[in-house]
């Protein structure tokens, strides 16, 4: 301790998790960075998420510096604070409310280099009948590997779907193979098929 006076920077990636049966009083965003704001002049970045069903509360705080060296950042929702990770391979994506097709531009933009995604979500977009010719394409060139985990339908068709989102060649896509087949029409779908002729392996779970 007689050496913390001597820290010129301290940076930081902290992910927790806790199960709150009170909701009452629950922290916010605010009070967390309210708290850090007093130690020292560093910025800090927090994003608090309160799950109403199997998740526990989860709280990602992290140093804004520290997002030039973070490679990992898990269980990212719809409150994602946004911002440019430029080292990040790895993500999952979770909540309980709809992905739009905005905020995957959002991420793919945020996360250039990511090479591995997992999504979980059952809940359907509420947007998914947008004309798709008005869409920007949601661009993820270093993607390695695509994984649904109980993942609705829409979800699935966000990514296969040439006219919403672009893969590069031989990703390893993890998907239940029944719902890989109802989504491409047992495969002659003619939005999928651009697609899944990148897909180099797929297995069900």
């Amino acid at each position: 301790m007689n050496y913390l006076t001597h820290l010129k920077k301290f940076q930081f990636n902290i992910h927790s998790f806790i199960f709150i049966n009170n909701v009452i009083n629950l922290p916010l965003n605010e009070d967390i960075e309210r708290t850090l704001s007093l130690i020292g002049n560093e910025k800090y970045v927090s994003s608090v998420n309160y799950y109403h069903h199997a998740q526990p509360t989860s709280c990602n705080i992290y140093s804004y510096s520290c997002t030039n060296i973070i490679e990992y950042y898990f269980n990212i929702t719809n409150n994602f604070p946004g911002g440019l990770f430029m080292n990040v391979k790895s993500i999952t994506l979770y909540d309980e409310y709809p992905f739009e097709h905005e905020f995957f531009i959002q991420i793919s933009q945020s996360f250039p280099i990511v090479k591995r995604l997992s999504l979980t979500n059952k809940k359907p977009q509420i947007e998914n009948n947008l004309e798709e010719s008005a869409l920007t394409v949601v661009k993820f060139s270093c993607l390695v590997v695509l994984n649904f985990d109980e993942a609705h339908d829409h979800y699935v068709e966000q990514f296969l779907f040439d006219t919403k989102t672009f893969i590069p060649n031989n990703v390893l896509l993890g998907i239940e193979y029944n719902q890989f087949k109802r989504i491409t029409h047992n495969f002659t779908k003619s939005k999928t098929r651009n697609n899944c002729a990148k897909m180099g392996y797929v297995y069900e779970e």
